[in-house]
């Protein structure tokens, strides 16, 4: 389970868009976005055939969605099958 709420929030600045939008993916990672991704990858156990992957904040629109995209991306380069679930309420 990872906690971003520590990132920059970019809800004030963010209007209608959401973390699948790649300006808002762009402020996550500028933010410190890239480390948590990196902790992440680093954290893999690399023998294991499954990996669950919990990444959450406060309201689950931003940051944790743009970080989710960004891992969606790294991990399917790595490994032949990713699922990714994004919660988005609005």
């Amino acid at each position: 389970v990872y906690d971003v709420r520590n990132l920059f929030d970019p809800f004030h600045i963010a209007g209608d868009k959401t973390g699948l939008d790649q300006d808002i993916i762009n402020i996550v990672m500028e933010k410190g976005g890239y480390k948590i991704i990196d902790q992440i990858l680093n954290d893999l156990n690399l023998n294991s055939s499954v990996a669950e992957i919990w990444i959450g904040c406060k309201g689950g629109r931003h940051r944790s969605v743009a970080i989710c995209k960004l891992l969606e991306s790294k991990l399917s380069q790595m490994y032949d099958i990713v699922i990714v679930n994004h919660h988005i309420n609005f």
